[in-house]
């Protein structure tokens, strides 16, 4: 049974893999790309612009970008927040923004009946925010809060304030989201700044997928080109890096029954040739499967976590791995003492080539599950493109992962794998 489920999980990879996206000139000579999907009526449009991250910024003005993205939408041209929401709601306007440590992104799907009144709201979020002062108050308590307070999110605040700091150190990358000191003094003037500096065509990426023929989807990406300022080009200055693995282990205390077990792993940045068999010795190792190692060991056979798993954080110029256990106050000496038992026994052993082989097809379902509408895809290729990659992507990677030796997945994990150096940190009560 698990052999003919395999074999289906191929042959549907296979055709989602096998979806053309192709590579189309604007009239203004910018180039994005395009996939045709007319089994449903929808379009999907990802606007990207490069370089302006939070790594990107000066050191008091971090947190800018992530203010930006959670006040953009805050209100546009003569419409205030709640009209404009109610706006989007009344035709079915799905449109959200966000940002990361290198980019700035917007998302927008909206049925194609609609093609016009979605595409002028978009285009008013992208050119008219208001930020209201009001607004603009209440996000920058709310950026603040989050950055100082382990207690409110402690994945978040792992992810983008202490672990930077323990990683990268003095790289830009290693100030996070900023220092929640610095939000409070962030004020509308910065943001209309920053609007107008960084939100230009020069520092444009576009992705139009869904019901829309090759010559609509030109004269879209016209519309959305000619409305927004060309601006000046922002160059990317920042150097590739390795984050800085040491033995690290501190403790924070929340009033919780349960803890939080964060730690990091080595990776490798995405043009090295590794890249493949460090994507199938993590599934392994911590996939978010019930067979990996972390979870069979941990919960299945001693019980000591409630869930467990390794995901890979990838900026433009690092990566890395970030496992996250939950387990109950008093059993997290322990968990941590296993995870190190279990690097060590992965790197002295090895995988073997059934493991390997369930790895491959565990990371095709995956692919599988999560790329299952254009709107997935128009993210996932959006992401691929910010990274470097060709509108072959998702073929290549495939390929890539199909062709991984149980020697080049054994041969990294003796390279890579150190239990003596790895950063835990635990957020969680004392009993």
């Amino acid at each position: 049974m698990i052999k003919k489920i395999l074999c289906i999980i191929s042959l549907l990879v296979s055709a989602i893999s096998s979806a053309e996206v192709k590579e189309l000139t604007s009239s203004y000579g910018v180039k994005f790309w395009y996939h045709q999907d007319d089994s449903t009526p929808l379009i999907n449009i990802a606007v990207a612009f490069r370089n302006c991250g939070a790594a990107h910024m000066s050191p008091t003005k971090r947190s800018v970008p992530y203010l930006y993205t959670s006040t953009a939408l805050c209100g546009s041209g003569k419409y205030s927040k709640e009209e404009f929401q109610e706006k989007l709601q009344n035709i079915s306007v799905k449109l959200y923004c966000g940002d990361n440590f290198d980019d700035v992104m917007f998302f927008c799907k909206y049925p194609k009946v609609v093609s016009d009144e979605a595409i002028n709201l978009l285009l008013l979020a992208l050119n008219s925010p208001k930020f209201e002062k009001k607004e603009v108050e209440e996000n920058k308590f709310y950026i603040s809060y989050r950055l100082r307070n382990y207690q409110d999110s402690p994945v978040f605040w792992y992810a983008y304030v202490m672990m930077p700091r323990v990683l990268f150190k003095n790289h830009p990358y290693g100030d996070g989201f900023g220092n929640s000191e610095e939000v409070l003094k962030l004020n509308r003037n910065d943001l209309k700044a920053f609007h107008k500096k960084y939100i230009v065509c020069s520092n444009i990426e576009l992705c139009i997928f869904g019901d829309i023929s090759e010559t609509e989807a030109v004269k879209l990406a016209d519309q959305i080109l000619s409305s927004i300022p060309k601006g000046k080009k922002v160059q990317d200055n920042i150097p590739n890096v390795e984050p800085s693995l040491k033995n690290f282990n501190e403790k924070y205390h929340i009033e919780r029954p349960q803890s939080y077990v964060l730690f990091t792993l080595p990776n490798v940045l995405e043009n090295s040739e590794q890249k493949f068999a460090t994507a199938i010795l993590y599934r392994i190792l911590g996939g978010g499967h019930f067979k990996s190692k972390i979870m069979e060991k941990l919960r299945s056979k001693l019980g000591l976590i409630y869930s467990g798993g390794i995901n890979k954080i990838e900026h433009r110029h690092s990566c890395f791995s970030a496992g996250v256990l939950q387990t109950s106050n008093k059993k997290t000496d322990i968990a941590i003492s296993e995870i190190k038992l279990i690097l060590k026994k992965l790197k002295e052993d090895g995988i073997s080539q059934e493991e390997l082989d369930f790895a491959k097809s565990n990371i095709k379902g995956t692919f599988l599950v999560n790329l299952r509408t254009s709107e997935d895809l128009c993210h996932f290729y959006m992401t691929k493109k910010l990274q470097g990659y060709s509108t072959k992507a998702l073929e290549e990677f495939l390929e890539g992962i199909n062709a991984v030796t149980l020697e080049q997945v054994n041969s990294l994990a003796q390279k890579t794998l150190d239990e003596k150096n790895i950063p835990f940190i635990v957020i969680g009560g004392n009993e």
